[in-house]
């Protein structure tokens, strides 16, 4: 990389020729942490307690990334047989893992549990039943999180949408889906619920959609100690924090974030009248988007008058799989590598590869 941080015509050649495009170049991952240390930076964690950040594998997940986060103290969030396989394979300790997912099945969950993984987060009323089976089949206790729905609906593209009612994850706190599941998560054995877990949606640069969401789980937290006596001892608000697309984006830091959620946090427990909880945030994409950068090749340009130019390239980049919604709701900036195009660019529609012919 030169100087001011850009990649060069030769970087950019060498990576080509011995990954391919569609490779990310991450090595800027350490320095990006050295921005996001929010939570220690600004003096919150000293004065909040005990605070935990877990990097979110799914935003990039490999052998390498899990020795920086072990490196850097964090725990790691995973979602699937592979993530999970990951970290086993990395030497990660296991013991800071925490396995997310609105469905996972059998063989995921006895994975989970031979693994003695740290914190299970639960997302359904059918996974606790099965989840309380095969641990008392295996001998074992699962400490476990329960997802719910805090019912804030966040202004960010649909498709990452994550904390409304209308949502395929977690327990839903108006339903009283929530209450139902944390009543029998209490009664089920080889269960040992620990605490709440909620997640409000991606690419999010509003922070006050947090402090909503520390107020209605507090209040929440109070009213099932009030009808169970248990007391939430974690609360995992998640992730979501943007990032910059367009050169006009301007996202909030995690320095900025800890200074919204950390006194929130506090004065909504100490006005509840409940023990302050261990906090636990879960950046991801925050952390390995600002760090580096994916390559692509340019394939076949289709010009259709009047309408749009659609360029295909050799990577999953269709906004319309949902798999970038962030680019199909705001428009991106991608800069071409080589080949002379020194002129202005112009907006085109960049399709990823289909092998469907569905989109």
């Amino acid at each position: 990389m030169e100087g001011g941080g850009q990649l060069t015509q030769v970087e950019s050649d060498v990576v080509r020729r011995q990954f391919g495009c569609g490779a990310g170049q991450h090595a800027g991952v350490v320095r990006q942490l050295e921005h996001q240390r929010g939570l220690g930076g600004c003096g919150q964690q000293r004065e909040f307690g005990r605070v935990e950040v877990a990097y979110a594998g799914k935003a990039l997940l490999c052998t390498a990334m899990c020795r920086i986060m072990q490196q850097e103290g964090m725990a790691l969030d995973t979602a699937s047989t592979g993530e999970l396989f990951t970290a086993v394979s990395a030497g990660f300790p296991l013991n800071k893992v925490k396995l997310h997912g609105n469905f996972k099945t059998d063989e995921l969950l006895g994975m989970a549990l031979k693994y003695q993984v740290g914190r299970i987060v639960a997302d359904s009323i059918t996974e606790l039943q099965r989840l309380s089976r095969i641990a008392v089949e295996m001998g074992k206790e699962a400490d476990i999180l329960i997802r719910v729905g805090p019912g804030i609906k966040t202004q960010t593209h649909s498709y990452i949408q994550t904390g409304q009612a209308d949502s395929k994850f977690g327990l839903s706190i108006a339903s009283g889906a929530a209450m139902e599941g944390i009543k029998l998560a209490l009664s089920l054995p080889g269960i040992d619920l620990r605490g709440l877990h909620c997640h409000i949606g991606s690419q999010l640069f509003g922070l006050d959609s947090y402090a909503r969401t520390v107020e209605m789980m507090t209040e929440f937290i109070r009213l099932v100690r009030a009808e169970t006596n248990w007391t939430c001892d974690e609360l995992d608000l998640g992730g979501g924090l943007g990032i910059a697309y367009t050169p006009e984006d301007a996202p909030p830091s995690v320095a900025e974030l800890a200074d919204v959620i950390c006194p929130a946090l506090k004065s909504a427990a100490e006005a509840q009248g409940l023990p302050l909880p261990k906090l636990i945030l879960e950046p991801g994409r925050s952390i390995v988007g600002p760090a580096g950068t994916t390559l692509y090749t340019v394939g076949p340009v289709k010009v259709i008058p009047g309408v749009r130019t659609y360029v295909a390239v050799d990577g999953g980049l269709d906004p319309a799989t949902g798999d970038r919604p962030e680019v199909a709701r705001r428009g991106g900036v991608a800069a071409v590598v080589g080949g002379g195009h020194d002129g202005p660019g112009e907006g085109v529609f960049a399709v990823g590869l289909d092998a469907t012919g569905e989109t």
